[in-house]
């Protein structure tokens, strides 16, 4: 390294700062790469998580409301948890129907564990609307 060096890392923004001598700078992003399931994880993850399906190398599972003004306020309700997670899920709502759609962008478009933990999440905040 060079004298003077100094390294930092900004854990809300996943960088690292290198700070080198004048007219030295260098910064560079690191993102935590994530690993796609392996099949044997799918079918476990799958037993654990009643209604959520595999389709397009994605979990699915569709959601029906007694009205659009309850599907409404479920998807408000989840995106406290995906905010939470930072991890925001593919959705589509029509009238008392809400499709939610999870896959990880930064492993291929591929289920993951964050998937299965946001599932989880919307599963127990789900609960709350009967």
């Amino acid at each position: 390294m060079f004298p003077e060096t100094h390294i930092s890392f900004d854990t809300l923004k996943n960088k690292i700062f290198i700070l080198l001598p004048k007219p030295y700078f260098l910064t560079q992003s690191f993102k935590r790469m994530s690993i796609p399931l392996s099949p044997e994880r799918y079918a476990e993850s799958l037993a654990q998580l009643p209604g959520w399906r595999l389709e397009d190398r994605a979990l699915k599972k569709t959601f029906h409301f007694t009205n659009f003004r309850t599907a409404i306020s479920a998807m408000v309700r989840l995106s406290f948890e995906a905010e939470a997670l930072n991890h925001h899920p593919e959705w589509l709502n029509v009238w008392n129907r809400v499709e939610i759609t999870l896959r990880t962008h930064d492993a291929g478009n591929q289920v993951t564990d964050l998937d299965l933990t946001l599932a989880h999440k919307i599963e127990a905040a789900l609960s709350e609307f009967g």
